[in-house]
Order: structure tokens, then C-alpha cells, then sequence
């Protein structure tokens, strides 16, 4: 076979090959339950791949009994305005949260100090977040100085909230996702709101393996949102 041909051939088979683990990597970062991100550094306005895939692996575990849920656009960004303040919080986390490291809370920190855009939603396995809702909107739905009812005595929010997002039971707000030193840990907040008195917030604790994004995210710890 001319030497011409063989190397084509090989070019060929290591073209094809590339494609291949290409692929594969695609659908371990954004298969059922992870979600989509851009491929940013820890320190930009957005959030990685890596704390989309550990929001997408909390999200998978939500009890389906919540019902469809829209998951918000962008963070609050956390309320400490001294890293004394951050430092008391994660003295009080620690309580309920023994196994936090220093590195995975220094992240969560850095990357709540202000608001910024939040995961994109996935469908989840128990397809319980519908779409992206916009935080601005939830702003809009009772303006300063209206009642808080309507006339009819329904809830003005929820009203317009469920006129809005037709078939959502409510909505979560998810803070950016601290990941630890070695990309092992991962932090976050997630509020769950919905109509009435219902609704709850916590932080939670997820753990990973050591091959990366081969490694799924699974939540082992949680503390109610006593200190945000």
C-alpha cells in the first residue's frame, strides 16, 4: 500500500477517534439530570460546568411530590458584607456541616459576593423544573405600594406568578455553587417557594469521586438555611 494512502488512512482513524471521546465527554457533562454550562474559569459572572453539573445532580433528587417547579435565571448573591460576617456563618455552618471544607466555603463565598447568571435548567429525571424563570419578573409581580391581595382576596403574587408560568407549582432559587480544592466538594443554597405557607430552603453538601466528570455529584449532608 503506498505510504501515501497508509497515512491518510491514519489520519482518518485518529480524526475519528478524537470525535469519538468528544462525544463521549459531551454526554458525561450534560446527560440526564447535569446541566449545560459554558466552559468558564471559577472567577467569571457565570457559573462552570462543574457547579452545573452538581446543581443538576441536587435537582434530580427533589421529591416529585413539590411538583413542576421554574428555576431562576440568576443568584442574590450571598449577605455577608465583611469576611467577618462569612467567617461566623461558616463557624455556624461547620455545627451542622462537620465535613465542610475551608476551600469548598472560601469558593462559595468568592463566587456569591455578588449576583450573576445562574445554570440554564435541564429536564430532570422526575421532570420537575419546567423552564427558566426571570427574577425581574418576580419583582414586577406586586409593585411598592400595592396590597398584597387582590380584591377577591387571592394572593396577588401567586396570582400573577402562576398567569406567568402556567403549570409551575412554584419556583427555586439556586445560589452558585462552591466546589473545593480538588473538585470534589461542592456547596450551595437552594430555596424551594411555592403558594400558601409552603416552601424551604437549605444549604446542601454534595461529594464526587476522583475522575471528574466521569464522577457524579451526590448530595451526603444537608443543614436548613439557618445562617444566609
Amino acid at each position: 500500500m503506498p505510504t501515501t494512502r497508509v497515512t491518510r488512512l491514519v489520519g482518518l482513524a485518529t480524526a475519528v477517534r478524537r470525535r469519538v471521546v468528544a462525544v463521549l465527554l459531551a454526554a458525561v457533562m450534560t446527560g440526564p439530570g447535569l446541566t449545560a454550562c459554558r466552559e468558564v474559569g471559577p472567577r467569571s459572572g457565570s457559573p462552570d460546568a462543574v457547579e452545573c453539573a452538581a446543581l443538576g445532580a441536587l435537582l434530580d433528587t427533589l421529591d416529585p411530590r413539590n411538583g413542576p417547579a421554574v428555576l431562576l435565571d440568576s443568584t442574590a448573591g450571598a449577605p455577608w458584607r465583611t469576611p467577618a460576617a462569612a467567617a461566623h456563618a461558616y463557624a455556624v455552618l461547620r455545627r451542622a456541616l462537620p465535613t465542610l471544607a475551608p476551600s469548598t466555603w472560601a469558593s462559595y463565598v468568592a463566587r456569591n459576593a455578588r449576583p450573576s447568571a445562574g445554570c440554564p435548567p435541564r429536564p430532570t429525571r422526575r421532570r420537575l423544573v419546567l423552564q427558566p424563570g426571570r427574577r425581574r419578573d418576580l419583582d414586577a409581580f406586586v409593585l411598592e405600594g400595592q396590597s398584597l391581595t387582590l380584591p377577591d382576596g387571592r394572593d396577588r403574587f401567586w396570582t400573577a406568578f402562576q398567569a406567568r408560568y402556567p403549570g409551575a407549582r412554584g419556583f427555586l432559587d439556586a445560589s452558585r455553587v462552591g466546589v473545593g480544592a480538588e473538585d470534589r466538594q461542592a456547596l450551595l443554597w437552594l430555596e424551594y417557594s411555592c403558594a400558601g405557607l409552603c416552601g424551604r430552603s437549605a444549604y446542601v453538601l454534595l461529594e464526587r469521586g476522583p475522575f471528574g466528570p466521569f464522577s457524579r455529584w451526590v448530595p451526603v449532608a444537608g443543614a436548613l438555611g439557618m445562617v444566609h
